[in-house]
């Protein structure tokens, strides 16, 4: 944070263009799982009609 502070420029610089993240650890973990929840709803509603297969989970 204190890099941030003293040059801004230079931290947006040396990122080469990826996010930066500028909140404390915990935020943005909780921003992430909540991604990743998002993406998985996606997946899970775009499946939602297809017939499913029964698995024993031993089996596999």
């Amino acid at each position: 944070m204190s890099e941030l502070k003293k040059n801004p420029s230079a931290l947006v610089n040396d990122v080469q263009g990826e996010p930066v993240a500028v909140a404390p650890a915990d935020v943005s973990d909780c921003a992430f799982e909540r991604l990743v929840d998002f993406e998985l709803e996606e997946i899970v509603r775009s499946r939602r009609h297809e017939t499913p297969i029964p698995v024993i989970l031993d089996d596999l």
